[in-house]
């Protein structure tokens, strides 16, 4: 073997080596920057409903027809997403959800008084159920996936409707958590209420209400409740 080969030869282990440590190096960072994601901060204005907080936890096995009720309002949700971003036609998509009447309201498809039995046949059993207050005053409460149901006591049925996950359809026009505050009056109207923090409107015995990021202009959740 002449020098310029035994040279060579020689070399070859090491710069199979260091192209190894380059590749492995490549490889780590790359999953290093992959993982990275931040949270967006959520911000909470005024709320009728006491103990609000408390509303969102979701917790327990989930059952066979909440499943089959969600998935139809997360479907019906992501069909008119799909729509839009795609620029087709979303004539469908408004039809499938009625306008905001002050005379008839609701959202998710319950009504304000609505009972509690014919709220499960609806729904499907609930993937959380609690209980807040006492006697007269207490609230029962029921947990499905992104949104939840308050009932009074005896025959006053529905006392309150929150949504709080983009996936679940509101049944106002298209809307949903996230759209913007400008889009949410162009659909609803001029609200009886404004701040920076929220809208809402007037109904029969009920009022709707939309909690707002100041920042960003969004919506964070839509809350009907039993006007006291």
């Amino acid at each position: 073997m002449d020098k310029p080969q035994h040279q060579a030869a020689f070399a070859l282990p090491y710069i199979k080596a260091a192209l190894a440590v380059a590749i492995i190096t490549t490889l780590t960072t790359g999953c290093s920057l992959s993982l990275g994601q931040s949270e967006d901060e959520q911000v909470i204005g005024n709320d009728p409903i006491s103990s609000s907080n408390s509303l969102l936890a979701n917790s327990g096995p989930k059952q066979g027809k909440a499943d089959a009720a969600n998935d139809t309002l997360i479907e019906r949700a992501d069909d008119e997403e799909t729509a839009e971003a795609t620029g087709a036609s979303n004539t469908k998509a408004k039809t499938t959800e009625p306008k905001w009447d002050k005379e008839h309201p609701s959202l998710a498809s319950i009504a304000i008084g609505q009972q509690k039995a014919e709220v499960i046949k609806k729904l499907g059993d609930p993937i959380d159920a609690y209980s807040q207050g006492d006697g007269s005053q207490r609230i029962d409460i029921m947990e499905y996936e992104g949104y939840s149901i308050g009932f009074g006591t005896g025959n006053k049925g529905v006392l309150f409707v929150e949504i709080h996950a983009k996936s679940v359809a509101t049944g106002l026009s298209g809307l949903r958590v996230g759209d913007t505050e400008d889009k949410a009056v162009k659909a609803l109207g001029k609200p009886d209420a404004q701040s920076a923090y929220l809208i809402a409107y007037e109904g029969k015995q009920s009022v709707l209400k939309l909690d707002l990021d100041p920042d960003k202009h969004e919506i964070i959740s839509f809350k009907l409740f039993i006007e006291s």
